[in-house]
C-alpha cells in the first residue's frame, strides 16, 4: 500500500501511548510525534507517573492528552499498569506504542497502524534501531516477531480487550506475556518493515538493572506460561544456560574446600565464559553481552527461589487474627491494589513462632513483604512467668531491631492505647520502646490520638475511624428468632464478644441479680479462658440462686447466628471497666440495636442520640436503673435509637478508611512522616 492508499484510512481512530516515570527523554519522542499526530489527526497520549517532575514537557506539549499516574508506593515498577490506563483511557481503536526516549521516524505513526487500521493484521511491530552505546542488537528486523517490545508496536482495542489487557502481576516482561497470550489467542505479531524506531537504551549501569529486572520477569514469565516452556527455551536459551552455568559455578567453589581436585573443574567452568564471549562476539559488545546475561541468570535465581518458597504480600498484619476489622481493611487495601496477608507464624507452636520472628523478618522483606502492620502485640507474649514477661519484652524490641535493619517499614494501629491484659514485664516501658521504631501510628478515635500524646508524647497521630462491621441479614424474622432463642416473653440485654476481665461481665450478672422477678432476662455470649469461665460461671449461679433470669453460652458465634441474636434482642450491655475502642459497639450499633455503655472519655465520641448511658457514680443513673427504666420503655427506645445508631456506624466505609491507611502507607514507604 502506498501513502496515496492512506485516503481510505483513518487515522483519527489512532491513539499513540507514552508511559513515563522520570525520564526526560520523553521531549524527544514528543519532538518527532507532534507533526505526525497533528497532520493525521491521531491522538497522543502520556501516563506519567513522575509526581509532577516533568511538567515543564506537559507545558511545551498542550496538544498531548496528559494523565498523571500514581505508583502505589510498594511497587518498584508499575509499566503494566501505565500501560492499561494509557489504552483504557484512549480515544482511538487501534493502539500504538513509543517508549518515553524512543524516536519514531517521521512516517512512523503512519506506518505501524494502518495495516491494523485496514483490518489486514490485529498486532504488529515495527524495527528499533538500536544507537547510542548500549549492547542491544536491533530488534524486530522482519517476518514475525515472538515478543515485540512495546516501545514499537501497535493492536486492536479489540485484541487488547481479548487479552484482559497487559498482566499487572509483572513488574517486567508485562509486553512478553501479552505477546506469548497473543500467540495463545490465535494472533501473531506482524513485522512492518517500514516502521522504524530509534532508541537509545541507555548507560552501562542502566542495562545492567534493565538485565536485573527482565531476569525477574522472565522468571515469572515460567511460572505463568508453562506450556510454552520448551519454546521460550528454543528462542532464547541464555535464560537456562547463564543460570545452570551460575549454580554449577557455586556449586564448585561450596565444593573446593572439601576436595581441591575440584580445582581443574572449577577453572574449566569459568573458562566457559570465554565460549560465551566468543559466541556473543556479532552483538558488538561481547563481554558486556555476557555480563549482562550473568546479571540476569542471577535474576533469574532469585526470583525462582522466591516463587518456589512462597512469596508474600507487601503488608503484613501481625497478629493476623480473625478478626472483623482485619478481615474488612485487608479486603479494602487488595481492592485498591494493596495486598495483605494475616500473618500469625510458620508453625502451629505460639512459641516456637515468637523465636523465630526475627528470622521470619529476613525472610519476609526477601519475599517481598515491605511493612509489618501491628495491631495488638499479645502474639509476642510468652507464657513462662514473670521472668518469660521480660524476656518477651527484650525479645520483641530485638524483633523491631531486626524490621527496621531489614528495611521494613512499621506500622502500629493502637486499637488499645496499652494491653487490657499484661503482655510483657513493663508495658508502659514496652509501648515507649514500640513507638522509637514505628514509622506511623493510626488512632481509631481523636479520644484515643489524645490519650497516646498525654501518656507518650506521640503528636503525628493519623485517625481513621472504624469502617462498620455489617453482618449478614438474620435468616427469620424477629418474632420467630425470639421464639427460638427464648427470648419471647421477657425484655432481654444481651452482651457478646470476647470475655475478658476488662470488659466487666460480672457488673452485668449482678445486676441482672438485682433485677430478679422484674421481667427482664440478660444473655452471655462469648469465649473465655479457663480461669474466667470459671469465675463468670460462679457469678451466674449465684444469680440464679436468686431468682435472676441469666444464662451464659461460652464459645464463639458465627457472624449469621450473632445476627439473629441481635436481631431478636432489646438491648445490647457492654459494661466494659476499660476500653481504647470496641468492635462490640459499633457492631451493636451498625445492627440498629438499643446499646447501652458506661460514661467513659473514650467512648465519649459516639453521640448521645446512638446510645444509652449509665454511670458508676451516680446511683440514680446507674446500671440497674438504667436497665429497669429501659424495659419499662423497650420498643420506643429501640425505635428512638436505630437510625442514630446506624448513622453513626455508617460514618465511615471501608473504602474510605482504605484509602486513607494507602495515604498511611505512602507515607512510611517514602520516609515522609511529619
Amino acid at each position: 500500500m502506498s501513502i496515496d492508499d492512506d485516503v481510505t484510512v483513518d487515522f483519527s481512530r489512532v491513539t499513540v501511548v507514552l508511559i513515563n516515570r522520570n525520564e526526560w527523554e520523553i521531549r524527544a519522542s514528543l519532538e518527532a510525534l507532534k507533526p505526525q499526530c497533528l497532520e493525521l489527526g491521531a491522538e497522543c497520549l502520556v501516563v506519567d507517573a513522575s509526581n509532577f517532575r516533568l511538567d515543564a514537557v506537559r507545558m511545551e506539549h498542550p496538544w498531548v492528552t496528559w494523565i498523571d499516574f500514581t505508583i502505589p508506593a510498594w511497587r518498584s515498577s508499575a509499566i503494566p499498569l501505565q500501560r492499561n490506563v494509557g489504552v483504557r483511557a484512549a480515544r482511538g481503536d487501534v493502539i500504538a506504542f513509543c517508549d518515553a526516549g524512543g524516536v519514531p521516524s517521521p512516517t512512523w505513526v503512519r506506518e505501524v497502524t494502518r495495516t491494523v487500521l485496514n483490518g489486514t493484521h490485529s498486532y504488529v511491530a515495527g524495527p528499533i534501531i538500536s544507537i547510542g552505546t548500549g549492547i542491544y542488537d536491533n530488534a524486530n528486523d522482519s517476518g514475525i516477531a515472538d515478543w515485540p517490545p512495546t516501545a514499537n508496536i501497535a493492536f486492536s482495542r479489540e485484541l487488547f480487550d481479548a487479552l484482559g489487557g497487559f498482566e499487572e502481576r509483572l513488574f517486567y516482561t508485562s509486553d512478553v506475556d501479552f505477546a506469548l497470550r497473543a500467540k495463545a489467542h490465535g494472533t501473531l505479531c506482524y513485522v512492518v518493515p517500514t516502521a522504524i524506531m530509534s532508541m537509545d537504551w541507555g548507560d552501562p549501569l542502566r542495562t545492567l538493572r534493565r538485565s536485573w529486572r527482565y531476569g525477574r520477569g522472565w522468571a515469572r514469565l515460567y511460572g505463568l506460561h508453562p506450556a510454552s516452556r520448551v519454546w521460550l527455551l528454543r528462542r532464547s536459551p541464555e535464560r537456562v544456560v547463564y543460570p545452570l552455568w551460575i549454580l554449577g559455578f557455586l556449586a564448585s567453589l561450596v565444593a573446593l574446600p572439601f576436595d581441591w581436585k575440584l580445582v581443574l573443574i572449577t577453572v574449566l567452568w569459568l573458562l566457559l565464559l570465554g565460549v560465551f564471549v566468543i559466541r556473543n562476539r556479532d552483538t558488538g559488545h561481547p563481554l558486556a553481552a555476557v555480563v549482562d546475561h550473568v546479571v540476569g541468570g542471577v535474576a533469574i535465581i532469585d526470583e525462582t527461589a522466591r516463587r518456589w518458597i512462597g512469596e508474600l504480600a507487601p503488608i503484613q498484619f501481625v497478629p493476623g487474627e480473625s478478626s472483623p476489622y482485619l478481615a474488612n481493611l485487608s479486603r479494602s487495601l487488595s481492592a485498591q491494589g494493596w495486598p495483605v496477608d494475616l500473618h500469625n507464624g510458620p508453625t502451629k507452636s505460639h512459641t516456637v513462632n515468637v523465636a523465630f520472628g526475627p528470622l521470619w523478618l529476613l525472610f519476609a522483606r526477601w519475599r517481598g513483604a515491605r511493612i509489618i502492620h501491628l495491631h495488638w502485640t499479645y502474639g509476642f507474649r510468652l507464657h513462662l512467668g514473670h521472668i518469660g514477661a521480660y524476656v518477651a519484652q527484650m525479645w520483641f524490641q530485638f524483633y523491631l531491631w531486626t524490621a527496621k535493619r531489614t528495611g521494613l517499614k512499621i506500622v502500629w494501629t493502637a486499637h488499645n492505647v496499652l494491653p487490657h491484659d499484661p503482655v510483657f514485664g513493663d508495658d508502659i516501658r514496652a509501648r515507649r520502646m514500640m513507638l522509637s521504631y514505628v514509622d506511623e501510628v493510626v488512632a481509631l478515635s481523636d479520644s484515643t490520638a489524645k490519650q497516646l500524646e498525654d501518656l507518650f508524647g506521640v503528636d503525628n497521630v493519623t485517625v481513621i475511624p472504624h469502617g462498620p462491621i455489617e453482618l449478614p441479614p438474620p435468616r427469620m424474622n424477629r418474632d420467630e428468632l425470639r421464639s427460638q432463642l427464648g427470648f419471647a416473653a421477657k425484655t432481654t440485654f444481651v452482651f457478646f464478644g470476647l470475655l475478658r476481665p476488662y470488659k466487666n461481665v460480672e457488673e452485668l450478672i449482678r445486676a441482672a441479680s438485682q433485677l430478679s422477678g422484674t421481667g427482664i432476662a440478660v444473655r452471655i455470649y462469648g469465649s473465655a479462658d479457663a480461669e474466667y469461665q470459671q469465675l463468670l460461671s460462679y457469678e451466674v449461679a449465684l444469680a440464679k440462686n436468686n431468682g435472676a433470669d441469666v444464662e451464659i453460652e461460652f464459645g464463639f458465634l458465627e457472624e449469621d447466628q450473632l445476627a439473629g441474636v441481635l436481631c431478636a434482642t432489646d438491648f445490647v450491655v457492654l459494661p466494659f471497666a476499660a476500653i481504647s475502642n470496641s468492635g462490640s459497639v459499633l457492631t451493636a450499633l451498625a445492627s440498629g440495636c438499643a446499646t447501652l455503655i458506661p460514661e467513659l472519655d473514650t467512648l465519649s465520641e459516639i453521640p448521645s442520640d446512638a446510645v444509652l448511658r449509665y454511670s458508676r457514680h451516680d446511683k440514680g443513673r446507674d446500671l440497674v436503673t438504667v436497665m429497669a427504666n429501659s424495659a419499662e420503655n423497650s420498643g420506643d427506645i429501640r425505635n428512638q435509637l436505630k437510625g442514630s445508631a446506624r448513622a453513626f456506624a455508617f460514618q465511615s466505609n471501608w473504602d474510605e478508611v482504605g484509602h486513607k491507611y494507602v495515604d498511611v502507607y505512602t507515607k512510611a514507604l517514602r520516609g515522609e512522616r511529619g
